[in-house]
Formats: C-alpha cells, sequence, structure tokens
C-alpha cells in the first residue's frame, strides 16, 4: 500500500511538471525550493536574490527587482496575475536545462500583468522576445495594464509577440496568443524581419488590441505593430484608446504586414474607422498606415 501511494505520489508531480512548458531552475539555493500552491494568497518574490520565477496557475505574485539586470526569467501559469516592480531581466543566452533558450516572460495561457506605479520594467528576451504568450496548450491572452512602465525587445523576433525563428532550438513552436494593452507605458521594440509587437519569420499572433495607455511600437525591417515574413501572420488589430506611436521598418509600414506581401493580417480598426479589411486597403489606408511615425491620440 505505502508503495501504491509513493508511485501515485509521483504520476502527480510528473503531471503537474508536464503541464508546465519551462520549469523555474538556477544554481541558486533559493531556486531549488517548490513553488507550492499559496491558497490565494499573494505571493512576493525577489528575481535578483531567489532567481527564476515560475508562477503556478491562477496565481497571485508580485514579483520585484532591484533595477539591475539579472539572466533570470519569469514563466506564468495559465489564469495568473503578475505584478512587476522594478524587474530588469537581460535573458541574454539564458538557458532553461529542459528546453533551452527562453524569453524574459513566457506565459502559458491567459495572464495578466501589471505594472506597478512609479516603477520601469525592462525585458530583453534576446534571443527571443521580451515577451510570449505561448500557444502550445491554449490560445490564451495576454493582458498589460497599470501606471508603471515596461520596455520589451528582442534580438531575434518581436518585443511582444513572437521569434523570428527558433534556430535557437527552443523546442516549442513558438506562435502567440492575443495581446491586449490597457493602460501603461510600453515601448516595444522588435529585431530585423520582426515587428515591435506581433508574429514574425514563420510564427503566427493572435489579435492586438490597445485600449488605452502610452504606447510605441517600433519595428525592426518590419512593422512597428502587425506582421512581418514568409509564414507570418496577426489576427485583428484594434486600437480605440490611448496614444500609439508606431514605426516601421525599411520592409513595413507603421500597422499591417510586411511590404513584400508575405504575411497576412487581419482587419485594422483605429477610432472606430477600418483601414484595413484582411484583403485590402480602405478608407485611405495605404497612406494613413504607412506613415512613420503613425501617432493616434484618442
Amino acid at each position: 500500500m505505502k508503495t501504491n501511494k509513493i508511485l501515485a505520489t509521483f504520476a502527480m508531480l510528473a503531471a503537474v511538471m508536464m503541464a508546465a512548458t519551462f520549469i523555474a531552475c538556477s544554481s541558486d539555493d533559493d531556486d531549488n525550493k517548490v513553488n507550492k500552491p499559496t491558497l490565494g494568497k499573494t505571493v512576493t518574490w525577489d528575481i535578483n536574490t531567489q532567481g527564476n520565477a515560475n508562477v503556478p496557475a491562477g496565481e497571485k505574485w508580485i514579483i520585484t527587482g532591484t533595477g539591475k539586470d539579472t539572466p533570470h526569467y519569469i514563466t506564468i501559469g495559465d489564469g495568473a496575475t503578475v505584478t512587476l516592480s522594478g524587474v530588469n531581466i537581460d535573458a541574454y543566452n539564458t538557458k532553461d536545462p529542459t528546453v533551452g533558450f527562453v524569453p524574459a516572460i513566457t506565459c502559458l495561457g491567459d495572464a495578466t500583468i501589471i505594472l506597478a506605479d512609479g516603477t520601469t520594467n525592462i525585458l530583453n528576451g534576446n534571443p527571443y522576445p521580451g515577451i510570449v504568450v505561448l500557444t502550445d496548450k491554449k490560445v490564451g491572452t495576454l493582458t498589460i495594464k497599470g501606471t508603471g512602465s515596461l520596455e520589451a525587445k528582442s534580438s531575434n523576433g518581436a518585443g511582444i509577440g513572437c521569434p523570428w525563428n527558433d534556430e535557437h532550438n527552443m523546442g516549442v513552436k513558438m506562435d502567440c496568443g492575443n495581446i491586449v494593452i490597457e493602460s501603461g507605458n510600453i515601448t516595444a521594440t522588435g529585431f530585423q524581419e520582426a515587428p515591435g509587437i506581433g508574429g514574425s519569420g514563420t510564427n503566427k499572433c493572435g489579435d492586438i488590441t490597445i485600449k488605452g495607455g502610452n504606447v510605441t511600437a517600433t519595428g525592426g525591417f518590419g512593422p512597428g505593430i502587425g506582421c512581418c515574413g514568409s509564414e507570418s501572420a496577426c489576427g485583428n488589430i484594434l486600437i480605440t484608446g490611448g496614444k500609439v506611436t508606431a514605426t516601421g521598418g525599411d520592409w513595413g509600414p507603421a500597422i499591417g504586414r510586411d511590404d513584400m506581401g508575405m504575411g497576412t493580417c487581419g482587419t485594422i480598426t483605429i477610432g472606430g474607422t477600418v483601414y484595413w479589411d484582411g484583403w485590402g486597403y480602405q478608407n485611405g489606408g495605404e497612406t494613413y498606415l504607412t506613415t512613420k511615425p503613425f501617432v493616434y491620440e484618442q
């Protein structure tokens, strides 16, 4: 009977581990602690001193930083909420032993990121995006809000969204779910064939919605917001509020798909007007969406 109980416990733990794409781990002693369920309590975690943050599904965490850059990364379980307060992640060549290189923040489903008031948070996902919403389990939605600031950038893809490719052996398809920005000061910068926010390369991004905040999105060669690449795509782009400044590179408009016509983009609606219907420009969109920089303010 005792043996059966041990086996059952082991099977349960294995199932929990398999449900997560990344396991938080590090050489630091504190990282070897198991993140146990907190039964509704809010966990406070210092990423500089405690290492990688593996936030279980449905939990609420406050992740703080000293402002000094750290190679540690964050994984957010489905339905979890994370408040960032002074976090500065430079994931240059940072690896998880099970999957290889990782983004600065990986969302495993629906996730909410709150930017703490008065704080600046920096996410450098080198060689992957600052934030990715993986779709291998479900098409989740990332919601970003708060009164603080966020700087997200990449050396191989979008600042927020998809990487250009999987040449660094991430081990999973890097399609990205939906992205919603409700408030905050957001700066997203893409690299080479990638937008600041959206899909790139062979990877697809879901819908992109901006409801408020001060959002600055700058593409590499691609658009500020949208998609770039032969098999890239993004869903509908909807801007209803806030101030949005988008700048595309040599291959892309400020908002939309790259000028090569390789990617596909859903409907682009800004301030209630459709400027791209998924097939072609509408209402002067060929001029409006290609202005660099494009600025919209409610």
